[in-house]
């Protein structure tokens, strides 16, 4: 598995994906799942460049907050540019395994397409429980790369494209094997 680094190539390149319709309507059903209320405290694990973030803390309002964490410095840097009118919005450089918040801080935390890079998935899960109130929401999404629908005339291709992907990811196939996701059938 390659670390995925984002230097300002593949910074631009991340943003460009981020405002196509496909995601920017991703992100809408997202935050309509999750549902955040004014004077939550949120948590975004792998906050990315913050847009998911700005949309909460616009939802959160001045007596909510919203917390990012990343492990991407440009992501954090584009982040925190980002939030500049939203003083109740900080961006930390983190990781999913070991979260700078204390215990049962947050209302709720959100993470999108993110477990599937990091390798201790169950650490990143019980650091979420952690810092979560009793009570409080986890929304998560992450692909099923296992699963995906996808077709070329170019066999080989299609093959090489999607191992070069699983390659990338420490859990490429979290969405399968995620312990929300293991069912006892005994």
């Amino acid at each position: 598995m390659a670390v995925l680094e984002y230097d300002d190539e593949a910074t631009r390149r991340l943003l460009a994906l981020y405002v196509t319709p496909d995601v920017v309507a991703q992100r809408a059903e997202f935050l309509g799942a999750l549902g955040p209320a004014r004077g939550e405290r949120v948590l975004d694990v792998g906050a990315g460049p913050g847009f998911l973030a700005a949309s909460i803390a616009e939802a959160v309002g001045d007596s909510g907050s919203v917390c990012g964490v990343d492990v991407s410095e440009p992501l954090l840097t584009i982040a925190r540019s980002r939030s500049g009118d939203q003083p109740h919005t900080e961006f930390r450089y983190g990781d999913a395994t070991q979260l700078p918040y204390p215990d049962e801080a947050l209302d709720a935390v959100v993470s999108t397409q993110v477990l599937e890079y990091v390798p201790d998935v169950e650490a990143a899960l019980a650091e979420i429980h952690r810092v979560l109130r009793v009570g409080g929401r986890v929304a998560l999404l992450d692909t099923d790369w296992d699963s995906i629908v996808w077709h070329s005339s170019d066999h080989g291709r299609m093959t090489r494209v999607l191992t070069a992907w699983e390659d990338h990811a420490a859990e490429a196939m979290s969405g399968q094997t995620s312990p929300a996701n293991q069912r006892d059938v005994s």
